[in-house]
């Protein structure tokens, strides 16, 4: 009996996060392994982690821009083929209706 061939279409990740660098805290090793056997992997965050500082001061824009940045550097040396931010703000996804009727 021989195995059926994978197609590029079985080779496909797709990870939906919170917040930019919950893949990497829970799971970049595997997705290290996973882009190194050929396989395409895409992050969608839903926040850009713009109250991600307890400095009162911070800008949450330019937080903002540096988590992103962070992000697409950290998705570069793992490998991923795209990645990308909804912008949602930071701390709401549980009072969004959209998100919670799934």
């Amino acid at each position: 009996m021989s195995e059926k061939p994978e197609s590029d279409a079985t080779k496909r990740i797709l990870f939906l996060c919170a917040h930019p660098d919950d893949v990497e805290a829970h799971a970049g090793g595997a997705v290290s392994d996973w882009t190194a056997q050929g396989y395409s992997v895409r992050f969608v965050f839903f926040t850009s982690g713009d109250k991600g500082s307890d400095d009162p001061v911070t800008d949450p824009q330019a937080l903002m821009q540096q988590r992103e940045d962070e992000q697409r550097r950290a998705a570069t040396i793992l490998g991923v083929s795209d990645v990308e931010f909804l912008r949602f703000a930071d701390g709401s996804l549980a009072t969004i209706p959209a998100l919670l009727a799934s």
